[in-house]
């Protein structure tokens, strides 16, 4: 199966891996795993696969560096939504 990141954009992919992280969270924290701690492991072992399958250094930081471009983008997008506090 060749993989082209056709599913990127695809909504039913989206709620595919939203469904199973989400699973795999309350699985984690059902047996006492932090999500912290979880999320740490996903990280080294999505990274490690890539290297064990050849990946260049070079793609493995511009994922890395398109992740953080995303989620900077998304805090933001956040904070602007949200109203201001009042005490």
């Amino acid at each position: 199966m060749q993989d082209d990141q056709v599913h990127w954009d695809d909504p039913g992919f989206d709620e595919f891996i939203e469904e199973e992280l989400s699973g795999l969270a309350d699985r984690a924290q059902a047996r006492g795993i932090c999500l912290d701690c979880l999320s740490d492991r996903l990280i080294f072992e999505v990274i490690a696969g890539l290297v064990r399958g050849g990946v260049p250094d070079t793609e493995i930081l511009a994922l890395v560096e398109d992740a953080l471009e995303d989620a900077e983008r998304e805090e933001e997008d956040e904070t602007a939504q949200r109203p201001p506090r009042v005490h």
